[in-house]
């Protein structure tokens, strides 16, 4: 069940002049597939998502699916940026406290 659509969410940023952030599992993910990163095909049905979209990114895990290995690292993606670049940034997880961190600060 669909609370908000994605055009009215679009709407409130921008009449209020706030970010609004939206978070939500991919619908359509192909778990069979052998790469598990999330990419905009994954999305790719909703047209009207990806038309009220200043910036996406995806959160990706290894270890999620592959337990083990790289422990304790998180992959950021901006797949897209209105407004900016577009690019992989690699954190540290801290699975313990639900926290992430940039890598420099270990």
């Amino acid at each position: 069940r669909v609370l908000f659509r994605s055009n009215d969410l679009k709407g409130l940023a921008d009449s209020c002049n706030i970010p609004v952030i939206v978070t939500f599992n991919i619908p359509n993910f192909d778990s069979e597939r052998k790469n598990k990163r999330p990419n905009f095909r994954d999305i790719s049905e909703d047209r009207l998502l990806e038309a009220n979209l200043d910036l996406l990114i995806f959160m990706y895990r290894d270890e999620y699916y592959h337990p083990g290995e790289n422990a304790g690292k998180a992959e950021f993606s901006v797949a897209l940026n209105q407004n900016g670049p577009n690019g992989t940034v690699l954190l540290n997880y801290d699975s313990k406290n639900m926290r992430f961190s940039d890598p420099a600060d270990a």
